[in-house]
């Protein structure tokens, strides 16, 4: 039987300036999804707001960006005239950084009654309710997973995204992942694995040549990022659905005495903070794209990585847009492309 998930369908993000943030994720091959928006005449229920423990009158502005070969997944960008900038846990909605997820569902009714059934603790923040879209009528209900994440459950009517998806060419950008920070792993896995959800074991990397310049090498390099000393991941697990034939995965990463020692997010993201820390996309060419971002500018964290894992090798770096969120462009390569022997 037919899981009723059909696909991540974005992450949402509150930025301190949206129109540098869009020309940034622009200049990433994104562009402002208009079906993604709202039909004519149409506006956001109060239900939406209230739910969210946001004001209507502080929300300046949205924007829905996709890149083109990807059938679902978009950064949704808000400006609001209240934006949150300071550090704090549990996060708010209109907080800085990504706060938010949108799930696609054939039937968000159904979906919620699961939830309610095997997982009663659940907080279930709104009620479906229809929101027209221009890419048609639209069911939305809002929960929170055990992580306090803002899950958005959507579904929609006579869908033309189903009927229009298919996987990206190899010379596409695409987005890969986004990683998730858990304060309780197993919890939380167990979570959004019920959705119909399972690990990607192309995604784990070879024993003993998984990390190519070695993993002393890699760790040296992680302490970039602000409170490296304190956090180690200790598992991962990458998510994603049967039916979605784009590369997406909801990377879940569990760190040692669970996640106690992770940052507040806030201010300076790091890739060691509670919650959603970092996005990853796929890119046909790992060195014009690390040469371009440096010439526009954007701070670099780390310019090279490598990875030789069971689906084959990468090569990544790692930059910050306009509020330093961490982005990732990575290429991939077959099997053995550096030169290894298993």
């Amino acid at each position: 039987m037919s899981s009723n998930f059909i696909a991540i369908l974005g992450v949402h993000q509150s930025t301190s300036d949206i129109t540098r943030q869009a020309n940034l994720y622009g200049t990433l091959g994104f562009h402002i999804d208009e079906s993604a928006s709202l039909e004519d005449g149409e506006i956001l229920p109060d239900e939406w707001f209230a739910a969210r423990g946001v004001n209507r009158d502080d929300l300046l502005a949205v924007h829905a960006m996709k890149l083109p070969a990807d059938p679902y997944m978009h950064v949704y960008l808000y400006s609001w005239k209240n934006l949150i900038t300071e550090s704090r846990w549990p996060q708010a909605f209109n907080q800085i950084g990504s706060r938010g997820i949108s799930l696609h569902l054939d039937d968000v009714h159904a979906e919620l009654n699961r939830l309610r059934r095997d997982f009663p603790d659940t907080r279930i923040l709104q009620e479906p309710i229809p929101i027209d879209y221009k890419w048609g009528r639209t069911m939305s209900a809002l929960v929170q997973d055990p992580e306090g994440t803002w899950v958005e459950l959507v579904s929609i009517e006579n869908n033309p995204l189903v009927a229009q998806a298919k996987a990206p060419s190899p010379g596409d950008r695409s987005f890969l992942h986004f990683m998730l920070n858990c304060l309780n792993f197993e919890e939380t896995s167990a979570w959004y694995t019920a959705f119909g959800m399972t690990h990607d074991g192309g995604v784990d990397f070879r024993p003993e040549v998984g990390f190519n310049q070695g993993y002393d090498y890699f760790m040296d390099q992680m302490k970039v990022y602000r409170h490296w000393d304190t956090n180690m991941w200790q598992d991962c697990h990458f998510l994603r659905g049967e039916r979605d034939p784009s590369h997406m995965h909801l990377e879940l990463l569990k760190y040692n005495d669970n996640g106690a020692h992770l940052k507040d997010p806030g201010l300076h993201p790091t890739w060691y903070q509670k919650g959603i820390a970092r996005y990853c996309i796929k890119t046909p060419d790992y060195a014009s794209a690390l040469a371009d971002a440096k010439k526009r500018g954007y701070k670099i964290y780390i310019d090279e990585q490598r990875g030789c894992l069971v689906w084959g090798d990468s090569q990544w770096f790692y930059f910050g847009d306009v509020d330093g969120n961490i982005l990732t462009l990575e290429q991939w390569f077959p099997h053995r492309y550096w030169g290894e022997r298993m």
